[in-house]
């Protein structure tokens, strides 16, 4: 089969090669192959300072991945939740930046162990509601260096990813 790795007669999908990753408090995201390309056909005009001049997709994508890692790293609060996500072992990440006058929201995705992969990332207004349910359902506010990460979980504070983003290690019995 075209793109599974058939090792020890189990079958796994080859995952695209890493493009860039970078840590989000405790858990590692990865930003794979074709990641760029998937957020630029949907969301190009919130993203296209970012890859001006690039005219190849390659180059698009060599362009934005390291951006949106730089937008992560270097902001100073990040939310982290997953209230509204649609699929298991998601989260949503929203940040703002000084100069941006609408959230970004970056959905992320476990992969295994504290590694996650970014699906998408676009912009969006955030209302006072929205934010509301950050500061009323507080678990922990997580400094990390100078960044502060914000999260709130939707059902309980046992749920696996939020702990992950909190740094410690999650272990199936």
């Amino acid at each position: 089969m075209v793109g599974y790795n058939n090792v020890n007669n189990v079958c796994r999908k080859v995952q695209p090669p890493v493009v860039t990753d970078f840590m989000l408090a405790g858990i590692r995201v990865v930003i794979r192959q074709g990641v760029a390309s998937h957020i630029l056909r949907g969301h190009e005009k919130d993203f296209r300072f970012a890859v001006r001049g690039a005219n190849t997709p390659f180059e698009k994508e060599q362009a934005l991945a390291p951006y949106i890692r730089d937008m992560v790293v270097g902001a100073a609060e990040l939310y982290v939740t997953d209230e509204g996500r649609t699929k298991q072992g998601s989260l949503l990440v929203h940040l703002r930046r000084p100069i941006d006058r609408m959230f970004h929201r970056l959905i992320v995705t476990h992969e295994q162990g504290n590694r996650y992969r970014l699906e998408t990332a676009y912009k969006l207004q955030m209302d006072a509601i929205t934010l509301g349910g950050f500061s009323g359902r507080l678990l922990v506010q997580y400094s990390h260096g100078v960044q502060v990460v914000l999260t709130a979980a939707r059902v309980d504070s046992t749920n696996p990813d939020i702990a992950r983003v909190h740094g410690y290690e999650v272990v199936y019995m």
